[in-house]
């Protein structure tokens, strides 16, 4: 089911910054559903 949308779509410049955007992506993830009855 879907709650709602983290972000839209980014291009990166690297590597670096697609890791570090996907574990402040997996973060909101978790906070979003934390919040959800």
């Amino acid at each position: 089911e879907f709650i709602r949308r983290l972000r839209g779509e980014q291009r990166f410049e690297s590597i670096e910054a697609l890791i570090a955007q996907i574990h402040r992506d997996i973060q909101a993830t978790r906070e979003v559903l934390q919040n959800e009855p």
